[in-house]
Protein backbone atom coordinates (compact mmCIF):
# COMPACT_ATOMS: atom_id res chain seq x y z
CA UNK A 1 0.00 0.00 0.00
CA UNK A 2 2.14 2.75 -1.11
CA UNK A 3 -0.45 5.47 0.61
CA UNK A 4 0.47 4.26 4.03
CA UNK A 5 2.64 5.89 5.69
CA UNK A 6 5.69 3.48 7.87
CA UNK A 7 5.20 4.18 11.64
CA UNK A 8 7.88 5.56 13.81
CA UNK A 9 10.03 1.99 14.30
CA UNK A 10 10.71 1.18 18.12
CA UNK A 11 14.37 0.25 19.14
CA UNK A 12 13.72 -3.88 19.01
CA UNK A 13 11.56 -3.42 15.78
CA UNK A 14 12.41 -4.26 11.73
CA UNK A 15 12.97 -0.35 9.73
CA UNK A 16 10.31 0.51 7.84
CA UNK A 17 6.53 -0.21 7.46
CA UNK A 18 6.61 -3.59 9.36
CA UNK A 19 5.76 -2.47 12.54
CA UNK A 20 3.45 -5.17 14.83
CA UNK A 21 0.73 -2.99 14.91
CA UNK A 22 -3.56 -3.08 15.92
CA UNK A 23 -4.49 -0.31 13.55
CA UNK A 24 -6.31 -1.83 11.10
CA UNK A 25 -4.99 -0.01 8.40
CA UNK A 26 -1.39 -1.01 8.45
CA UNK A 27 0.17 -4.13 7.23
CA UNK A 28 1.12 -6.34 9.48
CA UNK A 29 1.33 -10.05 10.41
CA UNK A 30 -1.88 -10.79 10.70
CA UNK A 31 -2.26 -14.05 11.99
CA UNK A 32 0.49 -17.14 11.70
CA UNK A 33 -0.25 -20.90 12.10
CA UNK A 34 1.41 -24.51 11.47
CA UNK A 35 -0.59 -26.60 9.40
CA UNK A 36 -2.14 -30.37 9.56
CA UNK A 37 1.31 -31.65 7.67
CA UNK A 38 3.32 -29.40 10.30
CA UNK A 39 4.10 -26.60 7.53
CA UNK A 40 4.14 -22.31 8.75
CA UNK A 41 1.77 -20.14 7.30
CA UNK A 42 1.76 -16.28 8.10
CA UNK A 43 -1.32 -13.98 6.41
CA UNK A 44 0.32 -10.51 6.50
CA UNK A 45 -1.59 -7.49 4.95
CA UNK A 46 -4.18 -4.83 6.63
CA UNK A 47 -7.44 -6.10 8.15
CA UNK A 48 -9.36 -5.62 5.12
CA UNK A 49 -6.65 -7.25 2.96
CA UNK A 50 -4.39 -9.48 3.27
CA UNK A 51 -3.21 -13.05 1.77
CA UNK A 52 -1.63 -16.50 3.26
CA UNK A 53 1.76 -17.28 2.39
CA UNK A 54 4.22 -20.21 3.50
CA UNK A 55 7.59 -18.86 4.54
CA UNK A 56 9.01 -21.88 2.51
CA UNK A 57 8.03 -20.00 -0.38
CA UNK A 58 9.99 -16.99 0.32
CA UNK A 59 13.20 -19.17 0.00
CA UNK A 60 11.64 -20.94 -3.47
CA UNK A 61 9.74 -17.74 -5.13
CA UNK A 62 9.99 -14.96 -3.36
CA UNK A 63 9.30 -13.00 -6.23
CA UNK A 64 5.72 -14.90 -6.35
CA UNK A 65 5.25 -13.77 -2.77
CA UNK A 66 5.92 -10.42 -3.11
CA UNK A 67 3.70 -10.22 -6.09
CA UNK A 68 0.65 -11.38 -4.31
CA UNK A 69 1.33 -8.65 -1.26
CA UNK A 70 1.11 -6.28 -4.14
CA UNK A 71 -2.35 -7.67 -5.16
CA UNK A 72 -3.48 -7.34 -1.26
CA UNK A 73 -2.39 -3.86 -1.14
CA UNK A 74 1.09 -3.92 -0.19
CA UNK A 75 3.99 -2.77 -2.20
CA UNK A 76 7.44 -4.14 -1.45
CA UNK A 77 9.83 -2.71 -4.11
CA UNK A 78 12.86 -1.49 -2.78
CA UNK A 79 15.53 -3.58 -1.15
CA UNK A 80 15.52 -1.80 2.27
CA UNK A 81 11.77 -2.71 2.38
CA UNK A 82 11.44 -6.60 1.65
CA UNK A 83 14.71 -7.29 3.81
CA UNK A 84 12.84 -5.48 6.53
CA UNK A 85 9.83 -7.69 5.93
CA UNK A 86 11.72 -11.14 5.62
CA UNK A 87 13.57 -9.90 9.11
CA UNK A 88 9.76 -9.68 10.62
CA UNK A 89 9.16 -13.52 8.99
CA UNK A 90 12.46 -14.46 10.56
CA UNK A 91 11.72 -13.24 14.00
CA UNK A 92 8.17 -13.64 14.60
CA UNK A 93 6.75 -16.87 16.65
CA UNK A 94 3.59 -17.63 18.30
CA UNK A 95 2.12 -20.07 15.89
CA UNK A 96 -1.12 -22.00 16.29
CA UNK A 97 -2.47 -25.09 14.95
CA UNK A 98 -4.89 -24.96 12.16
CA UNK A 99 -6.65 -26.85 8.85
CA UNK A 100 -5.12 -25.02 5.78
CA UNK A 101 -6.00 -25.52 2.84
CA UNK A 102 -3.29 -25.31 0.13
CA UNK A 103 -5.33 -25.61 -2.97
CA UNK A 104 -8.49 -27.29 -3.16
CA UNK A 105 -9.89 -30.76 -3.00
CA UNK A 106 -9.90 -32.92 -0.74
CA UNK A 107 -8.37 -31.74 3.16
CA UNK A 108 -7.66 -33.65 6.15
CA UNK A 109 -9.77 -36.64 6.71
CA UNK A 110 -13.34 -35.60 4.96
CA UNK A 111 -12.97 -32.17 4.30
CA UNK A 112 -13.60 -30.81 0.87
CA UNK A 113 -12.57 -27.82 -0.11
CA UNK A 114 -14.44 -25.96 -2.98
CA UNK A 115 -12.23 -23.55 -5.57
CA UNK A 116 -14.02 -20.98 -4.63
CA UNK A 117 -12.83 -21.15 -1.11
CA UNK A 118 -16.25 -22.94 -0.08
CA UNK A 119 -15.97 -25.85 2.46
CA UNK A 120 -17.61 -29.43 2.94
CA UNK A 121 -17.01 -30.77 5.75
CA UNK A 122 -18.90 -33.25 8.55
CA UNK A 123 -21.37 -32.87 10.32
CA UNK A 124 -20.64 -31.12 13.75
CA UNK A 125 -17.22 -30.11 13.13
CA UNK A 126 -16.48 -26.57 13.10
CA UNK A 127 -13.37 -26.61 12.79
CA UNK A 128 -11.68 -23.37 10.94
CA UNK A 129 -10.10 -24.11 7.38
CA UNK A 130 -8.08 -21.09 6.43
CA UNK A 131 -7.99 -21.02 2.47
CA UNK A 132 -4.18 -20.25 1.43
CA UNK A 133 -5.24 -20.44 -2.48
CA UNK A 134 -6.41 -17.79 -4.63
CA UNK A 135 -10.23 -18.39 -5.12
CA UNK A 136 -11.93 -18.94 -8.76
CA UNK A 137 -15.23 -17.57 -8.55
CA UNK A 138 -16.32 -19.89 -11.45
CA UNK A 139 -16.82 -22.49 -8.50
CA UNK A 140 -19.20 -20.65 -7.32
CA UNK A 141 -22.33 -22.38 -7.11
CA UNK A 142 -25.47 -20.60 -9.30
CA UNK A 143 -28.65 -22.22 -9.53
CA UNK A 144 -30.06 -25.19 -7.89
CA UNK A 145 -29.44 -29.32 -8.50
CA UNK A 146 -33.29 -29.62 -9.55
CA UNK A 147 -33.08 -26.52 -12.07
CA UNK A 148 -29.94 -28.18 -13.67
CA UNK A 149 -31.51 -31.77 -13.88
CA UNK A 150 -34.50 -30.21 -15.36
CA UNK A 151 -32.18 -28.35 -17.79
CA UNK A 152 -29.66 -31.36 -19.18
CA UNK A 153 -31.99 -34.40 -18.27
CA UNK A 154 -33.90 -33.87 -21.77
CA UNK A 155 -30.84 -33.80 -23.54
CA UNK A 156 -28.57 -36.55 -21.70
CA UNK A 157 -31.61 -39.14 -21.50
CA UNK A 158 -31.06 -42.18 -23.20
CA UNK A 159 -27.02 -41.30 -25.29
CA UNK A 160 -24.78 -42.79 -24.28
CA UNK A 161 -21.95 -40.30 -24.90
CA UNK A 162 -23.61 -37.45 -23.32
CA UNK A 163 -24.61 -39.70 -20.31
CA UNK A 164 -20.76 -41.23 -20.04
CA UNK A 165 -19.60 -37.50 -19.50
CA UNK A 166 -21.72 -36.85 -16.74
CA UNK A 167 -20.54 -39.52 -15.07
CA UNK A 168 -16.95 -38.82 -16.07
CA UNK A 169 -17.69 -35.59 -14.86
CA UNK A 170 -18.08 -36.60 -11.09
CA UNK A 171 -15.19 -39.13 -11.08
CA UNK A 172 -11.79 -36.56 -9.49
CA UNK A 173 -13.93 -36.99 -6.05
CA UNK A 174 -13.90 -40.05 -5.78
CA UNK A 175 -10.51 -40.85 -7.34
CA UNK A 176 -8.97 -40.99 -3.44
CA UNK A 177 -10.44 -43.73 -2.64
CA UNK A 178 -10.75 -45.94 -5.46
CA UNK A 179 -8.12 -48.59 -5.62
CA UNK A 180 -4.98 -48.97 -7.66
CA UNK A 181 -5.63 -45.71 -9.33
CA UNK A 182 -1.94 -44.97 -9.43
CA UNK A 183 -2.86 -42.78 -12.62
CA UNK A 184 -5.03 -39.73 -13.19
CA UNK A 185 -7.93 -40.65 -15.52
CA UNK A 186 -7.68 -38.76 -18.77
CA UNK A 187 -10.24 -38.49 -21.86
CA UNK A 188 -10.66 -36.80 -25.18
CA UNK A 189 -13.73 -36.22 -27.31
CA UNK A 190 -12.85 -36.51 -30.86
CA UNK A 191 -15.40 -35.42 -32.82
CA UNK A 192 -15.94 -33.00 -36.56
CA UNK A 193 -16.54 -29.48 -36.25
CA UNK A 194 -19.85 -28.63 -35.76
CA UNK A 195 -20.54 -31.96 -33.65
CA UNK A 196 -21.69 -29.87 -30.45
CA UNK A 197 -18.43 -31.59 -28.67
CA UNK A 198 -17.61 -28.56 -26.78
CA UNK A 199 -20.92 -27.93 -25.88
CA UNK A 200 -20.96 -31.29 -24.52
CA UNK A 201 -17.65 -30.07 -23.04
CA UNK A 202 -18.90 -27.46 -20.80
CA UNK A 203 -21.86 -29.40 -19.46
CA UNK A 204 -19.70 -31.95 -18.32
CA UNK A 205 -17.71 -28.81 -16.32
CA UNK A 206 -21.10 -27.47 -15.18
CA UNK A 207 -21.57 -30.30 -12.66
CA UNK A 208 -18.49 -28.02 -10.57
CA UNK A 209 -17.91 -24.45 -12.37
CA UNK A 210 -19.19 -21.84 -14.76
CA UNK A 211 -19.13 -18.65 -16.37
CA UNK A 212 -21.67 -16.90 -18.25
CA UNK A 213 -19.01 -14.65 -19.78
CA UNK A 214 -16.61 -17.46 -21.03
CA UNK A 215 -17.25 -19.29 -24.55
CA UNK A 216 -16.01 -22.55 -22.57
CA UNK A 217 -18.24 -21.85 -19.36
CA UNK A 218 -16.55 -23.33 -16.29
CA UNK A 219 -14.14 -25.18 -18.47
CA UNK A 220 -10.47 -23.94 -19.71
CA UNK A 221 -9.06 -24.04 -22.96
CA UNK A 222 -5.89 -25.52 -24.81
CA UNK A 223 -4.71 -22.08 -25.31
CA UNK A 224 -1.71 -22.90 -22.89
CA UNK A 225 2.22 -23.62 -22.24
CA UNK A 226 3.27 -27.18 -20.55
CA UNK A 227 4.35 -24.82 -17.57
CA UNK A 228 1.00 -23.44 -17.24
CA UNK A 229 -0.32 -27.72 -16.91
CA UNK A 230 0.95 -28.09 -13.09
CA UNK A 231 -1.31 -24.87 -11.69
CA UNK A 232 -4.42 -25.91 -13.56
CA UNK A 233 -4.35 -29.53 -12.24
CA UNK A 234 -3.92 -27.76 -8.55
CA UNK A 235 -7.18 -25.60 -9.23
CA UNK A 236 -9.03 -28.77 -10.38
CA UNK A 237 -8.00 -31.21 -7.74
CA UNK A 238 -10.09 -33.77 -6.93
CA UNK A 239 -12.28 -32.62 -9.43
CA UNK A 240 -12.51 -32.33 -13.31
CA UNK A 241 -10.47 -30.36 -15.50
CA UNK A 242 -11.96 -29.61 -18.76
CA UNK A 243 -9.84 -28.32 -21.93
CA UNK A 244 -11.20 -27.02 -24.88
CA UNK A 245 -9.95 -27.46 -28.24
CA UNK A 246 -6.59 -29.11 -28.54
CA UNK A 247 -6.00 -27.28 -31.93
CA UNK A 248 -5.76 -23.87 -29.87
CA UNK A 249 -1.99 -25.35 -28.50
CA UNK A 250 -0.96 -24.19 -31.96
CA UNK A 251 0.42 -27.77 -33.04
CA UNK A 252 2.49 -26.11 -36.10
CA UNK A 253 5.54 -25.46 -34.12
CA UNK A 254 7.87 -28.32 -32.99
CA UNK A 255 7.71 -27.02 -29.49
CA UNK A 256 3.76 -26.59 -29.34
CA UNK A 257 3.82 -30.44 -30.18
CA UNK A 258 6.29 -31.61 -27.45
CA UNK A 259 3.87 -29.50 -25.20
CA UNK A 260 1.16 -31.59 -26.06
CA UNK A 261 3.18 -34.68 -25.17
CA UNK A 262 4.09 -33.49 -22.24
CA UNK A 263 0.45 -32.24 -21.04
CA UNK A 264 -0.09 -36.10 -22.19
CA UNK A 265 2.27 -37.88 -19.34
CA UNK A 266 2.10 -34.72 -16.80
CA UNK A 267 -1.65 -34.79 -16.54
CA UNK A 268 -1.46 -38.66 -15.91
CA UNK A 269 0.43 -38.52 -12.78
CA UNK A 270 -0.93 -37.49 -9.32
CA UNK A 271 2.68 -35.59 -8.92
CA UNK A 272 3.82 -32.50 -9.96
CA UNK A 273 6.68 -30.31 -9.92
CA UNK A 274 8.61 -30.44 -6.56
CA UNK A 275 8.15 -26.95 -4.95
CA UNK A 276 10.09 -26.09 -1.30
CA UNK A 277 6.25 -25.45 -0.01
CA UNK A 278 5.70 -29.35 -0.01
CA UNK A 279 7.48 -30.53 3.52
CA UNK A 280 7.96 -33.88 3.41
CA UNK A 281 6.39 -35.26 -0.28
CA UNK A 282 4.95 -33.38 -2.58
CA UNK A 283 0.88 -33.68 -2.43
CA UNK A 284 -0.49 -36.19 -4.89
CA UNK A 285 -2.89 -34.01 -6.63
CA UNK A 286 -5.22 -36.60 -8.32
CA UNK A 287 -7.54 -35.21 -10.90
CA UNK A 288 -10.01 -36.04 -14.18
CA UNK A 289 -8.81 -34.36 -17.51
CA UNK A 290 -11.50 -34.08 -20.24
CA UNK A 291 -10.61 -32.43 -23.66
CA UNK A 292 -11.54 -31.71 -26.64
CA UNK A 293 -10.01 -32.09 -30.56
CA UNK A 294 -10.93 -32.86 -34.01
CA UNK A 295 -8.79 -35.76 -34.26
CA UNK A 296 -6.90 -38.13 -31.41
CA UNK A 297 -3.86 -36.47 -29.28
CA UNK A 298 -2.30 -39.12 -30.45
CA UNK A 299 -1.96 -38.40 -34.29
CA UNK A 300 -1.20 -35.19 -33.68
CA UNK A 301 2.20 -35.93 -32.24
CA UNK A 302 5.25 -36.30 -35.05
CA UNK A 303 7.31 -38.91 -32.83
CA UNK A 304 8.56 -41.90 -32.42
CA UNK A 305 6.22 -44.88 -32.34
CA UNK A 306 6.78 -45.92 -28.74
CA UNK A 307 6.03 -42.16 -27.60
CA UNK A 308 2.71 -42.07 -29.47
CA UNK A 309 2.33 -45.67 -28.13
CA UNK A 310 2.71 -44.45 -24.91
CA UNK A 311 0.66 -41.14 -25.39
CA UNK A 312 -2.32 -43.11 -26.52
CA UNK A 313 -2.38 -45.60 -23.30
CA UNK A 314 -3.20 -42.42 -21.33
CA UNK A 315 -5.49 -41.32 -22.87
CA UNK A 316 -9.19 -42.63 -23.11
CA UNK A 317 -10.44 -41.51 -27.00
CA UNK A 318 -14.60 -41.11 -27.08
CA UNK A 319 -15.16 -41.07 -30.69
CA UNK A 320 -17.55 -39.47 -32.34
CA UNK A 321 -18.11 -41.61 -36.13
CA UNK A 322 -17.27 -39.26 -38.63
CA UNK A 323 -20.59 -40.78 -40.49
CA UNK A 324 -23.03 -39.63 -37.76
CA UNK A 325 -24.91 -36.89 -38.45
CA UNK A 326 -26.15 -35.99 -35.22
CA UNK A 327 -22.58 -35.48 -33.76
CA UNK A 328 -22.76 -35.99 -30.02
CA UNK A 329 -26.13 -37.39 -29.99
CA UNK A 330 -27.35 -41.24 -30.72
CA UNK A 331 -30.85 -39.99 -31.71
CA UNK A 332 -32.66 -36.54 -31.38
CA UNK A 333 -33.19 -35.87 -28.24
CA UNK A 334 -37.15 -36.51 -27.42
CA UNK A 335 -38.49 -32.61 -27.18
CA UNK A 336 -36.20 -31.06 -29.94
CA UNK A 337 -36.48 -30.68 -33.76
CA UNK A 338 -32.74 -31.64 -34.49
CA UNK A 339 -29.92 -31.70 -32.63
CA UNK A 340 -28.71 -28.11 -33.41
CA UNK A 341 -31.79 -27.04 -31.27
CA UNK A 342 -30.81 -29.37 -28.55
CA UNK A 343 -27.17 -28.40 -28.31
CA UNK A 344 -28.26 -24.72 -28.39
CA UNK A 345 -30.75 -25.81 -25.48
CA UNK A 346 -27.15 -27.11 -23.30
CA UNK A 347 -25.46 -24.15 -23.86
CA UNK A 348 -28.18 -21.92 -22.41
CA UNK A 349 -28.48 -24.15 -19.74
CA UNK A 350 -24.69 -24.42 -18.70
CA UNK A 351 -25.27 -20.59 -17.78
CA UNK A 352 -28.23 -21.04 -16.08
CA UNK A 353 -27.40 -23.57 -13.23
CA UNK A 354 -23.45 -24.78 -12.69
CA UNK A 355 -21.22 -25.83 -9.86
CA UNK A 356 -24.48 -27.72 -8.10
CA UNK A 357 -24.32 -31.24 -9.28
CA UNK A 358 -20.64 -31.85 -7.59
CA UNK A 359 -21.43 -30.14 -4.57
CA UNK A 360 -24.45 -32.79 -4.03
CA UNK A 361 -22.64 -35.58 -4.79
CA UNK A 362 -19.42 -34.30 -2.49
CA UNK A 363 -21.93 -33.79 0.04
CA UNK A 364 -23.27 -37.34 0.07
CA UNK A 365 -19.56 -38.57 -0.34
CA UNK A 366 -18.22 -36.76 2.61
CA UNK A 367 -20.87 -38.37 4.91
CA UNK A 368 -20.11 -41.86 3.34
CA UNK A 369 -16.52 -41.20 4.42
CA UNK A 370 -17.16 -39.87 8.21
CA UNK A 371 -19.80 -43.11 8.34
CA UNK A 372 -17.33 -45.76 6.90
CA UNK A 373 -14.80 -44.98 4.74
CA UNK A 374 -13.74 -49.05 4.49
CA UNK A 375 -17.00 -49.87 3.35
CA UNK A 376 -17.29 -47.12 0.81
CA UNK A 377 -13.87 -47.95 -0.22
CA UNK A 378 -15.10 -51.52 -0.25
CA UNK A 379 -18.21 -50.99 -2.77
CA UNK A 380 -16.29 -48.70 -5.10
CA UNK A 381 -14.15 -51.86 -5.52
CA UNK A 382 -16.76 -54.29 -6.09
CA UNK A 383 -18.30 -51.65 -8.58
CA UNK A 384 -15.45 -51.68 -10.52
CA UNK A 385 -14.90 -55.31 -11.23
CA UNK A 386 -18.11 -55.61 -11.26
CA UNK A 387 -17.63 -53.22 -14.83
CA UNK A 388 -14.74 -55.33 -15.53
CA UNK A 389 -16.61 -58.68 -15.43
CA UNK A 390 -19.21 -57.01 -17.66
CA UNK A 391 -17.00 -55.38 -20.23
CA UNK A 392 -14.97 -58.88 -20.30
CA UNK A 393 -18.11 -60.72 -20.60
CA UNK A 394 -19.00 -59.36 -23.98
CA UNK A 395 -15.48 -59.33 -25.21
CA UNK A 396 -14.88 -61.05 -28.23
CA UNK A 397 -11.08 -60.43 -28.49
CA UNK A 398 -8.16 -61.13 -27.03
CA UNK A 399 -6.66 -59.01 -24.43
CA UNK A 400 -7.57 -55.87 -22.11
CA UNK A 401 -8.19 -52.82 -23.96
CA UNK A 402 -6.17 -50.17 -23.03
CA UNK A 403 -8.98 -47.32 -20.90
CA UNK A 404 -10.62 -49.93 -19.04
CA UNK A 405 -9.72 -49.06 -15.43
CA UNK A 406 -10.96 -45.42 -16.73
CA UNK A 407 -14.39 -46.59 -17.73
CA UNK A 408 -14.75 -48.45 -14.94
CA UNK A 409 -14.17 -45.71 -12.28
CA UNK A 410 -16.69 -43.66 -14.46
CA UNK A 411 -19.07 -46.43 -13.85
CA UNK A 412 -18.70 -46.32 -10.14
CA UNK A 413 -19.00 -42.19 -10.08
CA UNK A 414 -22.26 -42.92 -12.15
CA UNK A 415 -23.69 -45.32 -9.55
CA UNK A 416 -23.05 -43.45 -6.67
CA UNK A 417 -24.25 -40.64 -8.26
CA UNK A 418 -27.64 -41.75 -9.17
CA UNK A 419 -27.56 -43.95 -5.55
CA UNK A 420 -27.91 -40.36 -4.32
CA UNK A 421 -30.12 -38.85 -7.18
CA UNK A 422 -27.45 -36.32 -8.73
CA UNK A 423 -27.88 -38.73 -12.10
CA UNK A 424 -31.79 -39.52 -12.38
CA UNK A 425 -33.17 -42.92 -12.58
CA UNK A 426 -34.90 -41.52 -16.11
CA UNK A 427 -31.71 -40.93 -17.39
CA UNK A 428 -30.95 -44.22 -18.94
CA UNK A 429 -29.23 -47.30 -17.68
CA UNK A 430 -25.78 -46.85 -16.49
CA UNK A 431 -23.56 -50.19 -17.15
CA UNK A 432 -25.00 -50.04 -21.18
CA UNK A 433 -24.09 -46.51 -21.59
CA UNK A 434 -20.66 -47.27 -20.30
CA UNK A 435 -20.18 -50.33 -21.84
CA UNK A 436 -21.50 -48.98 -25.28
CA UNK A 437 -18.71 -46.39 -24.61
CA UNK A 438 -15.84 -48.76 -23.87
CA UNK A 439 -16.22 -50.65 -27.24
CA UNK A 440 -16.57 -47.53 -29.20
CA UNK A 441 -12.90 -46.58 -27.95
CA UNK A 442 -10.77 -46.20 -30.70
CA UNK A 443 -7.64 -47.41 -29.59
CA UNK A 444 -3.63 -46.93 -30.78
CA UNK A 445 -3.84 -48.46 -34.19
CA UNK A 446 -7.18 -49.98 -33.99
CA UNK A 447 -10.50 -49.04 -35.63
CA UNK A 448 -13.16 -48.29 -33.07
CA UNK A 449 -14.91 -52.08 -31.80
CA UNK A 450 -18.18 -52.66 -31.36
CA UNK A 451 -19.14 -56.50 -30.22
CA UNK A 452 -21.92 -58.00 -32.44
CA UNK A 453 -25.58 -57.49 -31.28
CA UNK A 454 -26.12 -61.27 -30.67
CA UNK A 455 -22.92 -61.02 -28.35
CA UNK A 456 -24.31 -58.04 -26.33
CA UNK A 457 -27.46 -60.06 -25.82
CA UNK A 458 -25.72 -62.96 -24.59
CA UNK A 459 -23.99 -61.01 -22.57
CA UNK A 460 -26.88 -59.24 -20.80
CA UNK A 461 -28.21 -63.15 -20.40
CA UNK A 462 -25.09 -63.47 -18.30
CA UNK A 463 -25.00 -60.70 -16.92
CA UNK A 464 -28.38 -61.31 -15.02
CA UNK A 465 -28.53 -65.19 -15.18
CA UNK A 466 -31.03 -65.92 -12.44
CA UNK A 467 -33.05 -62.96 -13.09
CA UNK A 468 -34.93 -64.63 -16.07
CA UNK A 469 -38.23 -65.74 -15.39
CA UNK A 470 -39.00 -70.03 -15.73
CA UNK A 471 -41.99 -71.94 -14.89
CA UNK A 472 -43.20 -72.13 -11.32
CA UNK A 473 -45.58 -74.67 -9.84
CA UNK A 474 -48.92 -73.30 -8.81
CA UNK A 475 -47.96 -69.91 -9.90
CA UNK A 476 -48.35 -69.46 -13.57
CA UNK A 477 -48.68 -67.29 -15.21
CA UNK A 478 -47.03 -63.71 -14.20
CA UNK A 479 -49.21 -61.09 -13.26
CA UNK A 480 -47.42 -57.97 -15.34
CA UNK A 481 -46.10 -56.16 -12.41
CA UNK A 482 -44.28 -59.59 -11.54
CA UNK A 483 -42.99 -60.12 -15.53
CA UNK A 484 -41.54 -56.53 -15.76
CA UNK A 485 -39.40 -56.73 -12.27
CA UNK A 486 -37.63 -59.71 -14.36
CA UNK A 487 -35.03 -59.46 -16.89
CA UNK A 488 -37.21 -61.13 -19.26
CA UNK A 489 -38.13 -65.33 -19.60
CA UNK A 490 -35.98 -67.81 -21.92
CA UNK A 491 -38.26 -70.27 -24.23
CA UNK A 492 -37.58 -73.31 -25.93
CA UNK A 493 -38.81 -73.01 -29.54
CA UNK A 494 -37.68 -76.45 -31.40
CA UNK A 495 -34.12 -76.34 -30.69
CA UNK A 496 -33.54 -72.81 -30.27
CA UNK A 497 -33.79 -71.16 -27.26
CA UNK A 498 -34.76 -67.78 -27.38
CA UNK A 499 -35.00 -64.19 -24.75
CA UNK A 500 -38.11 -62.46 -24.39
CA UNK A 501 -37.07 -58.87 -22.66
CA UNK A 502 -39.47 -56.53 -21.67
CA UNK A 503 -39.60 -53.74 -24.23
CA UNK A 504 -38.56 -50.93 -21.73
CA UNK A 505 -35.95 -52.96 -20.14
CA UNK A 506 -34.52 -53.26 -23.64
CA UNK A 507 -34.52 -49.96 -24.55
CA UNK A 508 -32.85 -49.00 -21.41
CA UNK A 509 -30.00 -51.79 -21.72
CA UNK A 510 -29.77 -50.96 -25.19
CA UNK A 511 -29.71 -47.00 -26.36
CA UNK A 512 -28.43 -48.06 -29.97
CA UNK A 513 -31.32 -50.46 -29.93
CA UNK A 514 -33.04 -49.65 -33.32
CA UNK A 515 -29.25 -50.12 -35.05
CA UNK A 516 -29.49 -53.90 -33.42
CA UNK A 517 -32.63 -55.17 -33.72
CA UNK A 518 -31.12 -54.31 -37.67
CA UNK A 519 -28.47 -56.83 -37.68
CA UNK A 520 -30.28 -58.95 -35.81
CA UNK A 521 -33.02 -59.61 -38.08
CA UNK A 522 -30.55 -59.47 -40.71
CA UNK A 523 -29.00 -62.68 -39.06
CA UNK A 524 -32.52 -64.12 -38.31
CA UNK A 525 -32.63 -63.63 -34.49
CA UNK A 526 -34.95 -61.26 -34.16
CA UNK A 527 -38.98 -62.28 -34.09
CA UNK A 528 -40.96 -59.31 -35.01
CA UNK A 529 -44.44 -58.44 -35.99
CA UNK A 530 -45.85 -58.03 -39.48
CA UNK A 531 -48.77 -56.52 -40.58
CA UNK A 532 -49.73 -52.96 -41.92
CA UNK A 533 -47.82 -51.46 -39.22
CA UNK A 534 -44.53 -53.71 -38.21
CA UNK A 535 -43.33 -54.26 -35.22
CA UNK A 536 -39.85 -55.06 -33.73
CA UNK A 537 -41.35 -56.18 -30.35
CA UNK A 538 -43.70 -59.18 -29.98
CA UNK A 539 -46.73 -59.55 -27.68
CA UNK A 540 -45.59 -62.33 -24.93
CA UNK A 541 -47.76 -65.72 -25.01
CA UNK A 542 -50.29 -65.09 -22.41
CA UNK A 543 -49.54 -68.89 -20.79
CA UNK A 544 -46.54 -66.44 -19.52
CA UNK A 545 -48.69 -63.52 -18.68
CA UNK A 546 -52.33 -62.67 -19.00
CA UNK A 547 -51.47 -58.99 -19.56
CA UNK A 548 -49.42 -59.81 -22.70
CA UNK A 549 -46.95 -56.62 -22.87
CA UNK A 550 -44.90 -56.39 -25.25
CA UNK A 551 -41.26 -57.88 -25.62
CA UNK A 552 -37.77 -58.29 -27.66
CA UNK A 553 -37.71 -61.78 -28.89
CA UNK A 554 -34.10 -62.73 -30.01
CA UNK A 555 -32.15 -66.25 -30.29
CA UNK A 556 -29.60 -66.69 -28.52
CA UNK A 557 -28.56 -70.15 -29.35
CA UNK A 558 -29.79 -72.29 -32.37
CA UNK A 559 -29.08 -75.51 -31.00
CA UNK A 560 -29.65 -76.20 -27.43
CA UNK A 561 -29.23 -78.95 -25.39
CA UNK A 562 -33.22 -79.31 -23.59
CA UNK A 563 -31.30 -81.71 -20.36
CA UNK A 564 -29.55 -78.42 -19.32
CA UNK A 565 -31.42 -75.90 -20.10
CA UNK A 566 -35.31 -75.60 -18.71
CA UNK A 567 -37.05 -72.84 -20.68
CA UNK A 568 -40.74 -72.28 -20.86
CA UNK A 569 -42.33 -74.58 -23.91
CA UNK A 570 -44.02 -72.08 -26.68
Amino acid sequence: MTANKPPNPGPDQPQGIFKLSHDDGVPCIRDAVIDQEGARWLRYGTADRSCWFSPSELVLNDKSVFARLTQAGTDLLTGKSKTAFLTMVEQHSGYRSALVAARPGWLDKAHYVYGNGDVERPDGDTREVIIAFEPNPKFTAVGTLEAWQASVGPVVTNQPIPLFVMMYALVGAILRYAPAHNQNPQAELVGERESAKSTLLTVGASAWAGDPTSEVGGAETWDMTANIHDPLKRAHADNLLALDEVNLAGLDSKSQREMLQKVAFKGATTGGRKRLTDTVTASNVRVATLSTSNVPQRDLLKAPQSIVDAVASRIFTIAIPKEHKLGIFQTVPAGFVDAREAAEHLRTAVNENYGVAGRAFVRHLVAAVVRDEAALRSKIERLMNEFHTAAREEAVVKGKARGEKTVAVTYVAGKLARQWGVILEGWGALLPATLAIYHAHATAGDAPYTPPAIERVRAFRARNRGKFGRARQGRWPYTEAEFLKKAGVLRRKGKQLQVLIPAKRFRQEFPDHVDMLKQLRDEGRAQTEGGKQPKNTIKLPRQICRAAPRVYCITVVDDVDARRVKPVRA
